[in-house]
């Protein structure tokens, strides 16, 4: 007996197709199934546990007591009732498509994981590899770190369905343990799946996310090119803050410069569009702050524009297990560098993808947006007889989001804006930046602070299928169930 039907799938290595998949056995052979959609031999087809533990396709029987009998591909068990303490296995159908046997037009095989709709990875063989346990730092794409070559952490790529197309990072094993791990991108521009027959474990922690002690941003951080984060406007006598960017849910707006000839606009943030969480997607960075009184007084800069956190994505079979955290949230924005600049607004949380039929939170999965930046107020000059002394007044660094409360970068002095906080808290957005204050003080010093920069708003969180939940509570972001996601 040899099943088939038609499919569409994304196969690693080449283009979506018409491929025809096949349980892969034939009559003499056993073959293991994953989910009652391999069982369609029959009517009623359904995959259940066998004595020894494997599971084999079984199908309605008048003969048996418990109404079923396994089919022909049982091996061994061909043919015998399925006892009533067994039964069906619950079916995971819907949270992944596990195992799915495609034979391609050429006669070779792959397996699939994952949903189709969503993400899915298709590899050579049913067997994702052996057990693996990550730890240190890897990279989703090559390229110069600190002045040195890295190369790619990944086995192979795939790309995610339209309109995200994002060529992912893809890291596969039959149980994967995450330990201590730190995912990088030298290239910004490619997310990381993990990919695993068994189960995904994750203890310590695991940062996909983007902040100032990174050599790189998290995976993928600048895969999103629709934001249009506003930087706050330059003003010699007090600029404004940048906004922080908007994603799952709102950034802050950035404070307003407090520039004598007139409040100086900080960043509007943009509202959460319609089909926020509705794809795959990275989040947005922050915008800079406004450039102050660079000509007259240094070198230095507006507060900096603070990068989004990455994207993480995780598919298991049995389950995710995350006793330690998965962080992937956004950096905080600069403080302002140069005399009355504007701080610089914080990045979202990053973009987390669940896909597994259980998920045991015991630990945290955070996707926090980053605080904003201070604003710089005005240079302090004193005169010591014929010797003047300037003393720079820079805004303070926003506190990268993360497990706490990310609080604003401080006012570089009295005349100058706090940056806009982050709660930390699920479904929060970011906190706007305070304003700069007039000093009436009037010369080619400037004549006020720079405002702060607003905080970035939180990422996204996707549940894939209906998976049984411990913790729900625990996924700090804005939580996306995808329950429309096939089989």
């Amino acid at each position: 007996m040899r099943r088939c039907l038609l499919a569409l799938a994304v196969v690693l290595g080449s283009a979506a197709g018409a491929v025809v998949a096949c349980s892969p056995v034939s009559n003499n052979d056993a073959f293991n199934c994953q989910s009652d959609g391999q069982c369609n031999a029959a009517a009623g087809g359904a995959c259940t546990q066998s004595p020894s533990g494997t599971s084999f396709c079984a199908y309605p029987s008048g003969s048996c007591d418990n109404g079923l009998a396994f089919g022909d591909t049982a091996g061994v068990n061909a043919g015998q009732c399925v006892s009533a303490t067994m039964g069906p296995m619950a079916p995971i159908d819907g949270a992944v498509a596990p195992l799915d046997a495609f034979k391609q037009l050429d006669g070779s095989d792959s397996f699939c994981y994952g949903s189709a709709s969503d993400l899915q990875v298709c590899l050579p063989s049913s067997d994702t590899g052996s057990d693996r346990t990550l730890t240190g730092t890897i990279y989703s794409h090559g390229g110069t770190v600190n002045g040195t070559t890295v190369t790619s952490s990944c086995d192979s790529v795939v790309t995610s369905p339209a309109p995200s197309s994002l060529e992912f990072c893809v890291v596969s094993g039959h149980n994967l343990t995450l330990n201590n791990l730190t995912i990088e991108d030298p290239s910004g521009t490619t997310p990381i799946v993990f990919v695993a027959a068994g189960s995904i474990t994750i203890t310590g922690t695991v940062e996909g996310n983007s902040d100032h002690g990174h050599s790189a941003v998290g995976p993928g951080a600048f895969a999103n090119t629709t934001c249009t984060t506003a930087k706050g406007d330059d003003n010699s006598q007090g600029a404004g803050g940048g906004a922080g960017g908007t994603f799952g849910t709102q950034g802050g707006n950035g404070g307003e410069g407090g520039a004598n000839n007139g409040a100086t606009g900080g960043g509007a943030a943009t509202q959460v569009s319609s089909s926020a969480g509705a794809q795959i997607s990275a989040g947005c960075g922050g915008g800079s702050g406004g450039q102050g009184n660079k000509d007259g007084n240094n070198n230095g800069a507006p507060g900096k524009a603070a990068f989004s956190g990455g994207v993480v994505y995780l598919i298991a079979i049995n389950g995710i297990d995350i006793e330690g955290s998965l962080d992937v949230s956004g950096e905080g924005g600069g403080g302002g560098g140069e005399a009355a600049a504007g701080g610089g607004g914080g990045g979202t949380g990053g973009f987390v993808g669940l896909a597994a039929p259980q998920l045991t939170i015991n630990g945290f999965v955070y996707a926090n947006g980053g605080a904003g930046g201070g604003g710089a107020d005005l240079d302090l000059a004193t005169k010591k007889g014929p010797i003047v002394f300037v003393q720079h007044q820079y805004g303070g660094t926003g506190d990268d989001g993360g497990s706490d409360k990310a609080d604003g970068g401080n006012a570089g002095g009295q005349f100058a804006g706090d940056g806009g906080d982050q709660p930390g808290t699920a479904m929060a957005p970011g906190g706007a930046g305070h304003d700069g204050k007039q000093s009436q003080v009037q010369g080619a010093n400037g004549a006020g602070g720079g405002g702060g920069g607003g905080a970035g708003g939180e990422g996204v969180i996707w549940t894939v299928g209906s998976p049984q939940i411990t913790n729900p509570t625990h996924l700090i972001g804005v939580v996306v169930q995808r329950t429309d996601a096939p089989g």
